[in-house]
């Protein structure tokens, strides 16, 4: 009985005295701060995204403005003369601003002392909000290699003080050689004459760095009244709105009108800062495009093509009735390519995505990028086709000039500085036969345009840029350029690196040893904030921004 009784007892918690629970606090807190150093120095760390050189996929620093006639929002980097030179933090705008709608005109990027159309926004007293805050992995390259088109977090090689976020091109043993906006490479000690081969982003990638030129849902309110008219001329088509609408179920068309608004390297983001922005002249034609829109057919048998000339060559997407077939052929004005006037077809399949049934939406996307064709259906990849052009002939193709054999060629009357290859425009052309149709949220979108520039106090090429100063890069030495490219201090235009730099890791100009790379941005935790009122102190999490970055 007694033996019962003692099994059955429980016994009670004893409450800590004062003493134990100091100690359980105080073991509490070390764990914590523990966790939180393992955390920062191992696993992901917080940074802040100081300026506008990988906008507008990543925010430094900026302003919001939005098209009182449009609606559309983008941002904008600060005045490079309102940013303490003591603190490094932006000051409020005390003067004036007016800049375009990047959705309504084609530039020039700055306008002075007007704002008589829908397409320009004045604002005084802006207040400049803070960019955003990334988390980034610090662990993942002492496991595995960057890679191409990662986002990393470095030690600025010119002064390891300062931290530089940019995108990675080039990563070790080969020759890096920008052309017409493009990533290409070759071997380690390659030269112009050599092959290089174009490297093409991934598709994620690819979506996340898609810069807008038009959309259609961003026409001004009375369009009339401004004679503001979309970029495009239709051929029985009734472009009075916000979806454009056919007349004849025959034959109707689309034509880019470039005179309008040319596709170019414009950014928006850079718009409002001095020096003075760049002039339309300065900007170069962009060839990579994204064009997309919702289709509707009014009865079955819609067949649509898409036409892109560009680089001396028509690329044509044909899809409709079942069939989609990417093709391109050579227009005769440049002969740099070994093949016949014909066409060539580069993919040729028959898939029910493509037909268009009556009343249905169909999401169509149609992409030339990193010399290759893609077509997309309702965000599945139906078609893709490739071409494969080495560099040289790539700039042969685009320009009509050839690099290696007129190297003295420049624009700004001094041999020394890049001679700036000009792209020639290209020309867009989206026609429909068989059926009447409605197109919705009609957009068109430009690649990222790797541009050639040059050192301002030499006025010598940009490392990687010409042929005479491309980028050579041996094991874990790795290039880094901004997506915002007319306006990144990145490794085209960087002085040489600090002294111990170069005598530790045998660091050259342009170049971030594998040594001062902190890790791979990959979330966007805390984008700018918002506030109650434009007046009004930010403190407002923006959850819609919140993301990966690719």
């Amino acid at each position: 009985m007694v033996e019962e009784t003692t099994m059955n007892q429980r016994s009670e918690p004893r409450e800590p005295d004062g003493i134990s629970a100091v100690i359980e606090t105080l073991q509490m807190i070390i764990i914590s701060f523990a966790i939180a150093f393992v955390f920062k120095h191992f696993v992901a760390e917080a940074y802040v995204i100081p300026t506008g050189s990988m906008a507008p996929t990543l925010l430094g620093a900026h302003m919001k403005a939005r098209g009182p006639s449009s609606g559309y929002e983008f941002s904008l980097g600060p005045d490079n003369r309102q940013v303490s030179r003591e603190t490094g933090i932006a000051l409020p705008i005390q003067k004036n601003i007016v800049v375009e709608d990047p959705m309504l005109s084609s530039g020039p990027l700055r306008l002075a002392n007007r704002s008589d159309g829908p397409q320009t926004i004045s604002f005084t007293n802006a207040k400049v909000r803070m960019g955003d805050r990334i988390f980034v992995q610090r662990y993942l390259y002492s496991i595995f290699q960057p890679k191409r088109f990662d986002v990393v977090v470095f030690k600025y090689p010119v002064d390891p003080r300062q931290n530089f976020i940019k995108r990675l091109i080039g990563v070790g043993n080969e020759t890096v050689w920008l052309a017409d906006g493009d990533v290409f490479t070759g071997l380690p000690e390659a030269g112009p004459l050599d092959v290089f081969v174009v490297q093409r982003k991934p598709n994620h990638v690819q979506r996340a760095v898609w810069q807008p030129v038009y959309h259609s849902d961003f026409i001004p309110i009375r369009p009339e009244a401004f004679r503001w008219s979309p970029p495009w001329d239709g051929t029985n088509f009734n472009l009075n709105g916000r979806y454009y609408t056919s007349t004849n179920g025959e034959h109707s068309a689309l034509q880019w009108s470039n005179d309008r608004m040319p596709i170019n390297d414009r950014t928006a983001y850079d718009e409002a800062q001095s020096p003075t922005s760049l002039s339309r002249a300065d900007l170069y034609y962009v060839s990579d495009i994204r064009l997309a829109a919702g289709i509707v057919a009014a009865s079955d048998g819609l067949e649509s093509r898409i036409r892109l000339q560009a680089r001396g060559h028509e690329f044509e997407a044909v899809f409709g009735r079942g069939k989609i077939v990417l093709r391109m052929r050579s227009l005769g004005t440049v002969d740099v390519v070994p093949a016949t006037r014909g066409w060539e077809t580069l993919a040729d399949l028959s898939t029910d995505s493509a037909n268009f049934k009556a009343g249905q939406v169909s999401n169509v996307e149609f992409w030339h990028v990193d010399q290759s064709l893609k077509c997309w259906i309702d965000d599945e990849l139906v078609a893709e086709g490739v071409y494969d052009w080495d560099a040289r002939t790539r700039l042969i193709a685009a320009t009509g000039l050839d690099p290696v054999d007129a190297p003295q060629r420049s624009s700004y009357g001094n041999e020394f500085r890049n001679p700036k290859y000009k792209p020639r425009r290209p020309e867009i052309r989206w026609e429909f036969e068989g059926s009447k149709v409605a197109l919705h949220h009609v957009e068109l979108d430009r690649d990222l345009f790797y541009r050639p520039t040059y050192y301002r106090e030499s006025g010598k090429p940009a490392l990687g840029t010409y042929p005479s100063n491309l980028v050579h890069l041996d094991h874990d030495q790795f290039f880094m350029c901004g997506d915002n490219s007319p306006a990144s201090n990145d490794g085209r235009t960087w002085d040489p690196p600090a002294p111990w730099i170069e005598h530790r890791f045998n660091g050259n100009q342009g170049i971030v040893p594998r040594e001062l790379i902190l890790g791979k941005a990959f979330f966007v935790y805390y984008p700018s904030p918002e506030g109650l009122s434009d007046d009004g102190v930010r403190f407002i999490p923006n959850f819609g921004q919140m993301r990966l970055i690719r």
